[in-house]
């Protein structure tokens, strides 16, 4: 991280200050937002801070002569826990500019530019699957009265999806979904309507990661073909529980949880059966959550996959936070 991020902090830079983002091509400027926030992403899940990069404390790195660096401490900031997030008004102009011009992106670069800018957004998301104490079912219930919100810059990216979205492929499908879902912008009639016919005619090419970023969306919008696209994503995702990783096969959980969707019987013996050669690897949070969403959705685990979740818990008890205690 420390070597790629000063180098794609004087390129962006460099972009919006001098050279102009107008004069970027469409594609161009979703590759540089695709390496920016590839690396803020990596930032985040390392819990890097820009003042932890080896040798160069934050303070001297305006002084420090490498102009790589320089332009890394203009373009960061320190953001939520200390890790590094995008300066906002940086983001700023490239969102501008992709709104400006979201009907000349291609179906892929439209959906990676939409995912990029979720990522390196700062505020907080509107529904994380991390199951807090008032993720229960009344909360579930209020959040369904809330109304559609909107982003005035994402309206012209959907508008301009609704024309292209034969061209999507699976993985664009879910990279755009989730980007309006982490950015709170519920799309409209025509796009929910176009998205929902697509997405079923493709549904069968979908991986484990796209089933669970689709089925996520759909559940953090709370949008109404969830009752329609939920069956389905589960009839699919069935055949290949084994491909899921324990994060996606919760963020699944949490969606049913959410949209009050009972998988019944079967389905949540073939979730149990996936996680439990995971059981030993599990993150505390991973445990709790899993066993929080079998509580809300009624279902008691077998004896046996308790047993593990015991064992696991048993053996790093030092790692559970106050949150999945109570959980």
């Amino acid at each position: 991280v420390e070597r790629v991020a000063p180098l794609l902090a004087a390129v962006a830079e460099e972009s919006v200050t001098r050279a102009g983002l107008n004069n970027f091509k469409p594609n161009e400027i979703a590759n540089l937002m695709w390496g920016l926030a590839k690396v803020h992403a990596k930032q985040q899940a390392d819990g890097v801070n820009i003042g932890d990069l080896p040798g160069l404390p934050v303070s001297s790195l305006d002084d420090s002569g490498d102009e790589g660096f320089s332009a890394l401490a203009r373009l960061l900031a320190p953001g939520v826990s200390g890790k590094a997030l995008v300066r906002q008004d940086l983001l700023d102009v490239f969102v501008d500019e992709f709104s400006a011009r979201a009907h000349e992106f291609s179906s892929g670069d439209m959906a990676l530019s939409a995912w990029a800018i979720a990522t390196l957004t700062a505020k907080p998301t509107r529904y994380e699957t991390r199951f807090e104490l008032d993720g229960n079912v009344v909360e579930v219930a209020r959040a369904n009265q809330r109304p559609p919100s909107k982003v005035a810059a994402l309206e012209p990216v959907e508008a301009a999806a609704v024309v292209r979205i034969k061209d999507f492929t699976p993985l664009d499908f879910a990279n755009l979904l989730w980007a309006f879902a982490k950015l709170n912008h519920t799309p409209g009639d025509r796009f929910q309507a176009d998205f929902e016919e697509a997405v079923i005619e493709k549904m069968s090419r979908f991986d484990s990661q796209v089933l669970a970023n689709t089925v996520y969306a759909y559940a953090a919008l709370q949008l109404p073909g969830a009752t329609n696209v939920l069956p389905l994503i589960q009839l699919h995702f069935k055949d290949r529980l084994g491909e899921f990783k324990p994060k996606e096969l919760l963020m699944v959980l949490w969606a049913f949880t959410r949209c009050g969707y009972d998988p019944g019987a079967d389905a949540m013996a073939r979730f149990e059966k996936a996680m439990r050669p995971k059981t030993d690897h599990l993150a505390p949070d991973e445990v709790t959550q899993y066993l929080w969403a079998t509580a809300v959705l009624k279902y008691r685990p077998s004896e046996g996959a308790l047993r593990g979740f015991q064992s696991r818990i048993v053996d790093c008890p030092s790692r559970f936070s106050g949150t999945p205690i109570a959980l």
